[in-house]
């Protein structure tokens, strides 16, 4: 339905820079729209998913109200038509929320070999191996995301993955250069 992809569209700014809750709300409020309009849409329900990720990381939700997002995580990674963006998002939820990491990492490597120079399928897979205590495999996804689109819209969380990796790594001075940029 083009009317629930417009409304995607003017969500994804949101999706992938919250300023406040309201904007968690605004963002949630047209993704919910889209979802009425076409129950099976499934960029919309990922989006629904790192949206909520987004929010449970901010703590503006607790971990029970952002867990909700799951079953739409089910949807995505049912869905046969494999949308590698999607499934990035909804492993993230799986390892995020749902304390799945082990699922949440598999359904990353699925979205990565359908898609292995997308640079948000890259940060979410440096993601999932960063919540794993994968140091290594983490700083390496997060750096060829950076590599590839040094100007995507989510770089600064890319740039504090890549630090948390690095601190984790024990790598002190190249973490404090991630962190600062």
């Amino acid at each position: 339905d083009l009317s629930a992809y417009d409304l995607c569209l003017q969500a994804l700014p949101m999706v992938h820079r919250l300023r406040d809750f309201e904007s968690f709300v605004a963002a949630r409020t047209l993704l919910e729209r889209a979802l009425k309009l076409d129950p099976g849409y499934t960029h919309a329900k990922a989006l629904v998913c790192r949206l909520t990720d987004t929010a449970r990381g901010e703590r503006w939700l607790s971990l029970a109200e952002a867990a909700r997002c799951l079953p739409l995580a089910e949807e995505v990674v049912a869905d046969p038509r494999n949308d590698a963006m999607a499934l990035a998002f909804a492993g993230v939820t799986f390892a995020f929320l749902g304390q799945q990491q082990q699922r949440g990492l598999l359904v990353v490597q699925q979205a990565h070999a359908l898609n292995p120079n997308s640079s948000h399928v890259l940060n979410a897979l440096g993601g999932v191996h960063g919540y794993l205590g994968n140091n290594k495999q983490a700083i390496d996804h997060f750096t060829r995301s950076i590599w590839l689109n040094p100007l995507d819209p989510i770089i600064g969380q890319v740039r504090c993955g890549l630090g948390a990796a690095l601190l984790h790594a024990e790598r002190v001075a190249e973490a404090v250069a991630a962190l600062e940029q």
